[in-house]
């Protein structure tokens, strides 16, 4: 999806229903380029200024605290009362893809488990029925989609103001796992309202309940290793975090907030050939037809729901606890404390090295102001059959005082003999790279969220040449032996032509491992298994031959020998 694969600076202009139920910006998750029209049923209320605002915001919440205190209806999830909340703020959710989802067989239940309405459905969790704002005068909302840029948010209204664009409000994208903290999300909003006198909410959120796929599509939040810390890929954890993000939001003084798709689920088994329902009914994220207007995004990686695991039910069309949570903001739920989520533990150790494993884990509860480190005992068998002489990845349980269990990841590491692996050094001086023609389409890029590890990757781009090019390093000393190769690389928009490599040359030839970037964050691990090296010379590296606007990164080459 574009959203993954580039980040560009988009401004979105789109129709929709700023109510319980809306259609947002699109049914494709992603950085667009289109202007979008938003409009809100909920008219702008007067301006109030910050210092009071602040001032009965505290007041409230003080109040509020003191009356909801051991007050709060129980439940399956835990839910702290966002202090000083109105019933006025917005808890809105985008459900444009319903009609699709039900032609294309998918049905919703409600709590009881009995097929129902899922606009009813969405009712009974909280979010606000369309029909109670019909009488509302509509307004007009500006949707801006990337906001980690506070300056160039300031520069885009300045703009707006500038053409005098007639609109009353600002809708802000605003994904945890994508855009920044909380924080960041909160001076965007006061920048606008205290320097532009405009409304704002969040017109769109998510975040995930599980890591698995739903339709064997793949997701555009994975649940694994791009999760925002401190909310695990649990129908907890989702909840905490729309929670939180409402509590900000209103903190800020924005007039509410929109989940993103709630009831966007997966049409088919993660193992069946779904692409005939994803075709005839529109209910995956791009069908092949977009080739016509986006050959080189959907026209190419068109499939099924990359939005399953962010839905607010689950699989089978029954909601989800965290579903709830609307309806809880003000009130709070409470519930048995109990142990969310451990953290995943990973340990890595030098061949020959001592492994530790450590005495305590961190621990998040679904209260978490309950969260803390907890004694682990471990496995005792299983750390004795860890063989500390060759490399290798174990897993090894342990259980906390509670009994929870835990699995900690070790890898038994070879040492690495790329120098300058991840090129986080400024010298690159070891790494040659030659290119076709006259300019040079690579460079060593400076930006964490496009690196494998660290801050650095070897990135290439050219806007108007096809590129053809390559890095390597060379070695002359090496012990005889057989050897490893490896490298991670990422893009994306890459054509038919494409073309790309990792090769090792020895006095004995060259071999090579071809392998292609599909999209942003989706890691590509070639791995050259056998290499045979008897004189001590080995030459690394990677060849790409791609055309224009095509983009990636390499990242984290790693050497190791594996045997004599």
């Amino acid at each position: 999806m574009k959203r993954l694969h580039k980040k560009r600076t988009a401004l979105c202009l789109s129709l929709s229903l700023c109510a319980a139920v809306l259609a947002g910006c699109g049914a494709t998750k992603q950085v667009s380029t289109e202007t979008q029209a938003e409009v809100s049923t909920q008219a702008p209320a007067p301006a109030q200024t910050q210092e009071a605002a602040q001032t009965e915001t505290t007041q409230e919440s003080l109040a509020q605290v003191e009356e909801t205190a051991g007050k709060m209806p129980e439940g399956e999830i835990y839910i702290e009362p966002v202090a000083g909340i109105s019933d006025d703020f917005i808890r809105g959710m985008d459900a444009s893809s319903v009609l699709v989802e039900e032609n294309s067989g998918v049905k919703y239940y409600n709590f009881d488990g009995e097929e129902q309405d899922v606009f009813q459905t969405l009712a009974e969790g909280g979010v606000r029925e369309i029909s109670e704002k019909y009488e509302k005068d509509i307004s007009i909302a500006i949707h801006y989609t990337r906001i980690t840029d506070k300056a160039q948010v300031d520069s885009l209204v300045a703009n707006l103001e500038k053409s005098e664009m007639d609109y009353d409000m600002i809708g802000l994208s605003f994904y945890p796992f994508w855009d920044g903290s909380m924080s960041n999300m909160q001076r965007v909003v006061e920048l606008i309202q205290e320097r532009y006198g405009k409304k704002v909410f969040i017109a769109e959120t998510s975040y995930c309940y599980t890591s698995e796929d739903g339709d064997g599509s793949g997701n555009s939040l994975v649940g694994i290793d791009d999760l925002a810390e401190g909310y695990p890929a649990t129908v907890q954890g989702q909840a905490s975090m729309v929670r939180d993000v409402c509590a900000a939001a209103h903190e800020a003084g924005a007039l509410g907030v929109f989940y993103w798709e709630g009831v966007w689920l997966p049409v088919g088994e993660a193992t069946a050939d779904n692409s005939p329902v994803w075709e005839k009914y529109g209910s995956g994220w791009a069908s092949s037809y977009a080739a016509d207007y986006d050959p080189e995004d959907a026209g190419l990686y068109y499939g099924g729901c990359s939005w399953d695991n962010q839905a607010m039910f689950d699989f089978e069309g029954y909601p989800l606890e965290s579903l709830k949570v609307f309806k809880y903001l003000e009130t709070g739920c409470a519930a048995p404390l109990k142990v969310d989520s451990v953290p995943a533990l990973h340990v890595t150790c030098n061949v020959g090295g001592e492994l530790i494993l450590p005495e305590q884990v961190d621990v998040i509860y679904n209260d978490r102001s309950a969260n803390k480190p907890s004694a682990v005992t471990w496995n005792a068998a299983q750390l004795a059959a860890i063989d500390m002489n060759a490399g290798g990845v174990y897993e090894v349980t342990g259980s906390l005082e509670d009994g929870t269990a835990v699995t900690a990841t070790v890898e038994i590491k070879m040492d690495n003999l790329v120098r300058n692996p991840s090129f986080e050094d400024s010298d690159t001086s070891m790494w040659k790279v030659t290119y076709e023609g006259t300019d040079n389409p690579t460079d060593y890029q400076v930006n964490e969220v496009d690196a494998h590890s660290g801050e650095v990757a070897f990135h290439f781009w050219s806007e108007d040449t096809e590129m053809d090019f390559s890095i390597e390093q060379e070695f002359t000393d090496l012990e005889a032996g057989t050897y490893q190769l490896m490298t991670y690389a990422q893009g994306g928009d890459l054509t038919e032509g494409a073309a790309m490599e990792l090769y090792a040359v020895t006095s004995d030839g060259e071999q090579t491992e071809p392998f292609m970037v599909t999209t942003y964050k989706d890691w590509k691990n070639p791995t050259i298994p056998q290499i045979k090296v008897s004189d001590g010379s080995l030459t690394i590296g990677v060849r790409i031959r791609c055309n224009p606007l095509s983009w990636g990164t390499v990242d984290d080459f790693v050497l190791n020998r594996v045997s004599d």
